[in-house]
């Protein structure tokens, strides 16, 4: 459920040890594991897009800055 969604990080996801986003799932705000899709840390407060979902971590890719 949580592929597609867009969230925030909450903690610094950092390529060799991960991190955590902010996440809406089936209507209800949660912090989940996540890494990065990429070999680049995405600093807190970042939006990212969920690509999936692998072994309960949440696999980002950070969005465009707007």
């Amino acid at each position: 459920a949580a592929a597609g969604q867009e969230g925030v990080v909450y903690l610094t996801v950092r390529p060799e040890s991960g991190g955590q986003v902010q996440v809406e799932v089936q209507g209800r705000l949660g912090t989940f594991d996540a890494q990065s899709s990429s070999n680049r840390e995405i600093a807190t407060g970042r939006r990212v897009r969920v690509l999936e979902v692998r072994a309960g971590v949440l696999i980002v890719e950070p969005l465009a800055a707007s």
